[in-house]
């Protein structure tokens, strides 16, 4: 199995972004503060860390429009994954 798909909206910087994957080995590349770690932090999110660190959402994970009032915030954000190639055993979990 492997991550396909990765569908975001207002989360962090991206207030929609739809990121492809393919089979085997995929980069993250860009330049600081570009929004590399959110999209690994949103994976997390639908996945659940198996570091020791305990993830769940906090105020800044609330997409913010190019504005500096912190009134336009979104209200929600999502973060959808889609997994192909299932193999039996892991359809199941």
């Amino acid at each position: 199995m492997y991550l396909d798909t990765l569908e975001i909206e207002n989360f962090r910087k991206y207030e929609k972004l739809n990121v492809q994957f393919t089979t085997g080995l995929n980069l993250i590349i860009g330049e600081n503060d570009s929004g590399k770690t959110a999209i690994v932090d949103a994976i997390k999110y639908v996945l659940h860390t198996q570091s020791y660190d305990y993830i769940r959402p906090s105020y800044e994970d609330f997409y913010l429009e190019n504005t500096k009032d912190e009134n336009e915030r979104s209200t929600k954000f999502k973060i959808q994954c889609v997994f192909k190639k299932f193999e039996d055993y892991e359809a199941k979990r």
